[in-house]
């Protein structure tokens, strides 16, 4: 008994070392009396920070998950990165990402994006579309690669094996090809790499 009391009081924070160089991975619940000169924070998006069950809870869920983040954030000594997902594969399936509702509580002149020289200002970071500006902007390289010529518009009308028909929103020529944001009219909006899916044109009559 002794034995098992010991084992659940012991953690790898234990045996943290400030001094020993590397990073440290580390969960939200665990940082507490701890501090880092260096955080970053992922997955700073609904349904993970605040969490899906935390977001099924309502005010209490949502107040302890606020709580936590705050642990988070004031873990840094000298700089903090908050990191937010223009999309995210969700048991397999690539989904929109939507930004954490505790970023748009974070007073504005506190919040800095890094850009590439020359790069035009992206305005309030919490703005809407924001994350689309920076990823089109600042993220995308000319590609080295020859890609497949571009298949679908949009408008188009489209099938898939699994969600059936839907209705492309959204084109882009990606490093890795054609990339669609298709609304599925049983399954809402999805994201499709269309060299790695099923898709096909629905021909009106």
């Amino acid at each position: 008994m002794q034995f098992l009391e010991n084992v659940a009081l012991v953690s790898d924070v234990d045996t943290l070392r400030d001094e020993a160089p590397g990073v440290t991975l580390i969960t939200l619940h665990q940082v507490k009396g701890l501090e880092f000169g260096v955080v970053f924070i992922a997955g700073m998006e609904e349904g993970l920070l605040p969490h899906t069950r935390a977001l099924e809870e309502g005010d209490a869920g949502i107040a302890e998950e606020r709580r936590l983040t705050y642990v988070g954030i004031t873990r840094a000594r000298r700089r903090l990165y908050l990191l937010h997902a223009f999309r995210r594969h969700t048991y397999g399936t690539p989904q929109l990402a939507e930004a954490s509702r505790f970023l748009g509580e974070i007073p504005g002149e506190m919040l800095e994006v890094q850009l590439r020289p020359g790069a035009p200002s992206l305005g309030d970071v919490r703005a809407s579309g924001a994350v689309r500006r920076a990823v089109a902007g600042y993220a995308t390289r000319p590609n080295p690669v020859e890609l497949a010529p571009q298949r679908f518009s949009e408008g188009m009308r489209i099938g898939h094996q699994r969600y059936g028909e839907g209705t492309v929103l959204k084109s882009t020529m990606t490093r890795g090809g054609e990339e669609l944001v298709i609304n599925f009219d049983d399954h809402g909006v999805k994201i499709f790499a269309v060299a790695d899916a099923t898709l096909w044109p629905i021909v009106e009559p």
